[in-house]
């Protein structure tokens, strides 16, 4: 499953509509060169009732998966935008009377760099980056000293501290979320499923026309976009439908720019 994460999209899809089809046309091709022209129909009548069982149960796997592995990403999109506003409210803080506020910038700056640069391409393999591990650990660090310090107002080290704090919890749930795929044998049932739906369909079409065909070929294609697209959104960071990391981005953006904050002297 994991390796089927890591291809690209279009790829995905291809590979799944390619597969599908080719097998249809060689079951459709050796069934019919193997059963006699008098059993097809009988085939078909036999195959006929299942088809809508077959359907409704590649229809409620699918749909499952879908609907789990679409809010996973969605819950994936929604942290990465609470960490940007996490980051910015610490930008926002680090302006406070008393405080360092070109230095704490300049520390978060340099996390959301080593966040976007090197941590976010790492999250497709499912695991961070340690550089910047450090640079949130120095973070961290300097604003327990800073809170520490009795010049430092309540509201102002309570606010600092929640920023960090949620910084830091954000970026355990992003590398949990990195690191889980969807179960292998959930893929597996709808894909068995599917292929059966596909061969029964098959089955059906054999003493028809072109048309009947037709419909065959598109129940084939639909099944295969399905599972593609089951695979497609099934990891949050490594599938072709994955997390946008432009709210961080334009955070580290603004900061660089000094519109929270300058970074550093005139």
């Amino acid at each position: 499953m994991q390796h089927l994460t890591r291809v690209p999209g279009w790829l995905v899809f291809a590979g799944f509509l390619v597969w599908f089809v080719g097998w249809s046309v060689v079951a459709a091709l050796v069934l019919d060169a193997v059963v006699p022209a008098g059993r097809q129909e009988s085939l078909a009548v036999v195959a006929a009732p299942i088809v809508p069982a077959l359907g409704a149960l590649f229809a409620f796997l699918t749909a499952f998966a879908i609907n789990t592995e679409w809010g996973q990403l969605r819950d994936a999109q929604y942290a990465a935008e609470l960490e940007g506003d996490a980051a910015a409210r610490f930008a926002l803080v680090a302006e406070s009377p008393g405080l360092d506020g070109p230095h704490l910038r300049g520390l978060l700056h340099g996390y959301l760099r080593d966040l976007l640069a090197d941590e976010w391409p790492r999250l497709h393999l499912g695991r961070g980056s340690e550089t910047a591990r450090d640079s949130l650990a120095m973070i961290f660090r300097e604003t327990r000293r800073i809170v520490a310090d009795p010049a430092t107002g309540v509201v102002t080290g309570t606010d600092l501290l929640g920023a960090v704090d949620t910084l830091v919890s954000l970026r355990r749930d992003r590398l949990a979320l990195a690191s889980r795929t969807m179960p292998s044998a959930l893929l597996l049932l709808a894909g068995v499923s599917g292929v059966v739906l596909c061969l029964d369909a098959v089955l059906i079409a054999l003493p028809h026309g072109q048309w009947e065909v037709l419909t065959v070929g598109g129940v084939v294609v639909v099944t295969a976009l399905s599972l593609a697209l089951i695979v497609a959104i099934s990891a949050p960071y490594r599938g072709t439908i994955s997390v946008d990391s432009r709210p961080v981005e334009l955070v580290m953006q603004e900061v660089a720019r000094g519109d929270l904050g300058a970074i550093g002297p005139p």
